[in-house]
């Protein structure tokens, strides 16, 4: 922890100093100067960078002729987002990634990586030793094809006995394991590593993926299109950290400064010189984590809450608060016989169009109510609830229970006194879900 906030103390007033440079920034800090933010303590003092605000500005690219890579996001958290980043920043990613593999353990000699249509542009290019094979999930077809490749041995003809990591979205890491898990144990064995990328991986899948690819580490990773770097789970306290290249706060729902109750807005900066022509300095993502409480080396972790924009927040104690995580929602609910789930794919791709192995159909809102607000929560289940009244009244008790136990946020909501009701429907009432991890 002392090394990365060393590294980042260090990198922090030239980050400050080249954004000056940008008009956008001197516009958005209203006369602020360099010598204002000196260390990581004086970051709040800077005002937030909305997503609006970043897709409306003109005048953020410095020099734009240095671009080398355009880099464009999906808009899952909002607007979607072009970005642009040139060779000296990418150098500078490179030689951390080059640092980086010489002190990694292990690297597979061949990774699969996803290519779907939930990704566009693509990250900042980092090296490696392995072969990189770009496969696909978005067809029947596509999915076969890349089965073939995952179990041809050799895969490549100068290696004999490869090892292979898995890298990609959560629902084409779910699609692959499903193929591949209807082969021997033996063609699975050689897969050495799984890399989720995007918004993270559920209890309930990760246990599949370490069940059909027993000698794989799974690894569980947090990246935005739009940022430098990401973050990956801490096998110690649980939480993600930020690469080093990025400083994360955890922002309060309200305002511009720390969270009062560890549960805010995610809100990234990078540092230069890995980020130089479009540099984001307190950039809210559009997502709500909360903070690790368990200590760590690697410095404070977070989880995720939720998306911003369907997340339920309330006025408790006199402050906005979250009353209700989506997040730790939805793992309860693919852990939960009789909860309805999406399909994983599309009509392009039997039989993940009808597979339900998707996201849980849920719906959280706040309502206007006499006397107050309520939570409204709509579930999607796979029986009929008005025809059979004991299994509803027993699938509402134990989700209740369980929203209880894990969800800190739904807790202290009912003992504030926080009106909730729970609505069962099949899943033909729900339009099709949106996918966090997808």
């Amino acid at each position: 922890m002392r090394d990365r906030c060393a590294f980042q103390e260090e990198l922090l007033p030239r980050t400050i100093a080249e954004a000056l440079q940008i008009p956008f920034y001197q516009r958005h800090w209203r006369g602020r100067n360099a010598a204002m933010v000196a260390s990581l303590g004086d970051l709040p003092s800077l005002p937030l960078l909305s997503k609006d605000e970043l897709s409306e500005a003109d005048d953020l690219l410095r020099d734009g002729e240095r671009a080398v890579t355009l880099i464009h996001s999906t808009g899952t958290t909002g607007r979607p987002l072009v970005r642009f980043r040139g060779e000296a920043e990418l150098a500078a990613v490179r030689a951390v990634a080059h640092r980086l593999a010489e002190v990694r353990e292990a690297e597979p000699d061949v990774v699969f990586t996803t290519l779907g249509a939930s990704i566009h542009g693509g990250g900042v290019p980092t090296p490696s030793r392995a072969h990189v094979v770009v496969i696909a999930c978005s067809s029947k077809w596509l999915i076969d094809h890349a089965v073939t490749l995952i179990r041809r041995s050799p895969i490549i003809p100068s290696l004999d006995d490869a090892s292979i990591e898995l890298h990609g979205r959560p629902r084409h890491l779910a699609i692959l394991a499903t193929e591949l898990a209807r082969f021997p144990i033996s063609e699975r064995v050689h897969v050495r590593a799984v890399t989720s990328v995007g918004y993270g991986i559920s209890r309930s899948l990760r246990r599949f993926l370490q069940r059909t690819f027993p000698n794989a580490a799974v690894r569980d990773t947090f990246s935005l299109s739009e940022i430098v770097a990401g973050a990956e789970r801490c096998a110690s306290c649980g939480g993600y950290h930020m690469a080093a290249p990025v400083v994360a706060e955890i922002v309060a729902l309200d305002g511009e400064g720390p969270a009062p109750d560890a549960t805010g807005r995610l809100v990234l900066t990078e540092l230069f010189p890995f980020s130089q022509l479009q540099p984001l300095i307190r950039y809210v993502t559009g997502d709500i984590v909360r903070a690790v409480a368990r200590e760590c080396e690697e410095g404070g972790g977070f989880d995720f809450v939720g998306r911003a924009a369907v997340t339920p927040v309330a006025v408790l104690g006199g402050r906005p608060s979250v009353v209700l995580s989506p997040w730790t929602l939805g793992e309860i609910l693919e852990e939960m016989p009789g909860a309805a789930r999406s399909p994983l794919g599309n009509a392009l791709t039997p039989p993940y169009d009808v597979l339900p192995m998707g996201p849980p159909y849920l719906d959280a809102r706040l309502v206007e109510a006499e006397g107050g607000q309520r939570l409204v929560l709509r579930v999607g289940v796979s029986f009929a609830p008005q025809l059979h009244p004991e299994a509803a009244m027993a699938f509402e008790r134990d989700l209740v229970t369980r929203l209880v136990e894990e969800d800190v946020h739904f807790r202290r909501a009912q003992a504030m006194g926080l009106p909730c009701e729970l609505r069962l429907c099949q899943s033909d009432a729900f339009p099709p879900p949106s996918s966090l991890g997808k």
